[in-house]
């Protein structure tokens, strides 16, 4: 008996857990359909898409045909959201009347979420609302992150020799200087005959860095090292190194966490807040 269990155990298909994340919704279209249908979202999932806009990607929905009356009549919401890792999720709940969670949903709005293959489940004041998943697009890949392992597409003739002229060439970390030793000659311990405007001390730019915060409690103010820089959502360039980033909104505890930023990098931080009690 127990090996018949273990082998049904074995050879049982592994569950997919779902992806916990935080997502902020970037526009949202609302509308109203009769259908007969028992699932009413099955003919909203064609005529809605994903539209590029700049700067963010907005909601195209087409406009619905005639329809009897027939049925029932549902509300719809069609939201986009993008996650941490700026993912595009194109999300659609339906519901037979007009006041509901469903209906309250608007840009700007941050909320923690449950990423599963067809479902989209946000967390709205401390209650689960799940959401059809119409669309999805990972992040589009730039020049500035090829993908890992992608071959150069230049294809030079063997034998042949550059045509790049060395003056175009940058000097690389560690080229010998070009500078003549009859140039560089000075006297041991004479000052230095390079005016003061020339010698340049490499300092990190404040936009090296960059700190992204969501938070999904309404007014909430987000303080780096002590200073208030806005509301959530915020992006913001930093200095790399060291940061105390606090989060605070009225009848909520306090939010606090370190992270430490590198040079040209960027950290997404989700504040969960906690409503005190009363």
């Amino acid at each position: 008996m127990r090996l018949t269990l273990a082998w049904i155990l074995a050879s049982a298909p592994a569950v997919a857990q779902p992806v916990l994340t935080a997502v902020y919704s970037l526009a949202t279209h609302q509308t109203t359909r009769w259908t007969t249908e028992r699932d009413p979202l099955a003919k909203i999932a064609g005529a809605c898409r994903i539209a590029p806009g700049s700067p963010l990607p907005s909601v195209m929905c087409t406009a619905p045909p005639r329809e009897p009356r027939l049925g029932g009549r549902y509300y719809y919401s069609v939201v986009l959201f993008r996650d941490l890792e700026e993912n595009l999720y194109l999300t659609a709940c339906a519901a037979p009347s007009r006041d509901t969670r469903c209906n309250e949903l608007q840009p700007g709005q941050t909320f923690s979420a449950e990423l599963e293959e067809q479902t989209v489940r946000i967390v709205v004041d401390q209650e689960q609302l799940p959401l059809r998943l119409l669309e999805s697009r990972p992040k589009p890949r730039t020049i500035d992150s090829p993908t890992e392992g992608t071959p150069s597409q230049v294809r030079p003739t063997p034998g042949t020799p550059s045509v790049v002229s060395w003056s175009r060439i940058p000097p690389a970390a560690g080229s010998p200087s070009q500078v003549t030793p009859s140039a560089a000659s000075v006297t041991v311990g004479a000052p230095s005959q390079a005016p003061v405007s020339e010698v340049s001390t490499a300092v990190a730019a404040p936009t090296s860095s960059r700190l992204i915060l969501y938070c999904a409690t309404p007014e909430a103010r987000v303080f780096v090292d002590g200073k208030l820089a806005g509301t959530a959502p915020i992006e913001l360039p930093v200095l790399p190194g060291r940061h105390t980033i606090s989060v605070r909104a009225p009848s909520f505890r306090e939010w606090s966490r370190t992270v430490v930023i590198a040079p040209g990098g960027s950290v997404k931080v989700s504040a969960n807040l906690e409503r005190l009690e009363r």
